[in-house]
């Protein structure tokens, strides 16, 4: 089975405040793209792509292992996805061996108010950074995962994209440290999700 067809897979979230998809048949999809780390990577899996974009006809895609930027648009490109909007994270430092971990929204409608909740803030460029802290009550633990945060006005959307830890496996005390970062960032979400009395009211 493709690669593309765990398009659901990762964690991600949507949040609507007055959700105008429905009438225009909107299609999300998560996909965790397994070490699309460059350009030249998305190139070699050109076929698979464009036979994902055939089969998921995204309208908003949700990114997970990816790269870099770069590697986000050629996914697009590959995917003929032409006049959709990109926004994606930038968590690790160059050279870091996490750097494949990014995660990034493709959208065919514009994108707004991107913000990367990053763990080990570096002062990037590409969206406001701000500092990843979990709930209150969760333990702090250390964790090179983070979330993008980005708004789709014309949807009235919130979406939260992250690439949690894998478990590899693992169960019980030796996950425990896994799973623990996995809590950090599902709880730093969490604190993020609007409370519904605060959601701006349908036009």
């Amino acid at each position: 089975m493709l690669n593309w067809k765990r398009a659901l897979f990762a964690f991600a979230i949507v949040i609507a405040w007055g959700f105008e998809a429905a009438a225009e048949n909107v299609r999300i999809a998560s996909w965790n793209v397994r070490e699309i780390f460059s350009e030249e990577d998305a190139r070699a899996r050109a076929n698979e792509l464009e036979k994902a974009a055939n089969w998921l006809l995204p309208d908003v895609l949700l990114l997970q292992e990816i790269g870099s930027c770069g590697a986000a648009e050629a996914i697009r490109g590959l995917m003929r996805l032409d006049g959709y909007h990109v926004v994606c994270t930038d968590f690790s430092e160059d050279g870091h061996q996490h750097a494949s971990f990014e995660v990034a929204v493709i959208s065919r409608f514009p994108l707004a108010n991107p913000v990367e909740f990053d763990p080990t803030p570096d002062g990037s460029t590409l969206v406001k950074e701000v500092p990843l802290n979990p709930a209150q009550g969760v333990k702090p633990v250390p964790t090179d995962r983070g979330f993008l945060w980005v708004d789709v006005p014309h949807l009235r959307l919130h979406v939260a994209v992250v690439h949690l830890k894998s478990s590899r496996g693992k169960t019980g005390k030796q996950d425990s440290n896994n799973a623990e970062q996995r809590e950090v960032v599902v709880s730093a979400v969490a604190a993020k999700v609007p409370r519904p009395e605060f959601w701006p009211p349908p036009p």
